[in-house]
């Protein structure tokens, strides 16, 4: 009966540490070209949301 514990604790073990190995993206990268005449207003309209959502540090 030891054993039997003893390999079942072990195979939940396996299990658990398998379960673990989710994928996750950690970041995303962007390329945003500003249609012509367009690169101010892309610029601040980027530093307003900045400045709202994710401030400083």
């Amino acid at each position: 009966m030891k054993k039997a514990i003893l390999a079942f604790i072990y195979i939940v073990s396996l299990c658990l540490v398998g379960a673990q190995d989710n994928d996750r993206t950690v970041w995303r990268t962007w390329y945003m070209t500003p249609k012509d005449g367009k690169q101010k207003q892309l610029q601040k309209g980027l530093a307003d949301h900045v400045a709202k959502f994710h401030g400083q540090g």
